[in-house]
């Protein structure tokens, strides 16, 4: 029973992967595409944010649509009384720096307008004034039973998200690259790391908004190395 608590949490941030309109795929940047997008104007995308999953092992033993719909429910209410961050939110703004500085890249003002999903016609549609356009989003963000808790006993959680980035040309309505990033990963320090319910609610959530930040910190320097080679 404790593999199949901890399995669910990672089938849930599989199956919103899965479920992307656009395929998600690794297609580091290539000497030709870093010629395609030194100098060029880009916006960035405005992602809507995916509902946030707390999966406690409580709602973990309830039939599975009744429990995926109650740690939905949950998760919105988490998010909004504790004022959580999208992690792409910050992910952006770090690779819009380190873009401008290694390709100089000019980014334009922040969109308002929300894409829904990751499309690429659809974002071409919704985005149309730049040369580029830089979509981060986050596929699915949670925490649910770590795999070296006792679900019996309901006292551990592991955070995890999924990140995707894509660097499109506009004019053309093609990817330049894209990449995804799962947190925590392999590498992490952090792979197996786990909290109490308490832990992480307490304080506004302040754990889970580190834990959350801890990964985004990840996700930029593994873009930065394996997407951009920087």
């Amino acid at each position: 029973m404790k593999k199949y608590i901890f399995t669910s949490l990672l089938i849930i941030l599989s199956s919103m992967l899965l479920s992307c309109v656009t395929p998600i795929q690794r297609l580091p940047l290539s000497k030709e595409s870093a010629a395609k997008i030194n100098g060029k104007t880009c916006e960035t995308s405005n992602p809507k944010t995916p509902d946030f999953y707390a999966q406690t092992t409580g709602k973990a033993w309830l039939p599975p649509m009744i429990g995926m719909a109650a740690s939905f429910s949950a998760g919105r209410e988490i998010v909004e009384q504790n004022n959580i961050e999208d992690p792409a939110i910050f992910v952006s703004q770090e690779m819009e720096k380190i873009l401008n500085q290694n390709f100089n890249i000019k980014f334009m003002p922040k969109a308002e307008a929300i894409s829904e999903n990751n499309d690429i016609d659809t974002l071409c549609k919704t985005y149309s004034k730049g040369d580029l356009l830089l979509d981060v989003r986050t596929i699915g963000w949670a925490f649910g039973t770590g795999a070296g808790s006792n679900p019996a006993l309901s006292v551990q959680y592991q955070v995890s998200f999924i990140l995707d980035l894509k660097i499109i040309d506009l004019k053309a309505k093609q990817a330049l690259t894209q990449e995804v990033f799962s947190y925590p990963n392999t590498k992490s320090p952090d792979t197996n790391k786990t909290f109490s319910y308490d832990e992480l609610m307490n304080n506004n959530a302040a754990v889970l908004k580190n834990e959350l930040r801890k990964g985004a910190d990840e996700a930029i320097l593994f873009f930065k190395e394996k997407t951009f080679s920087l």
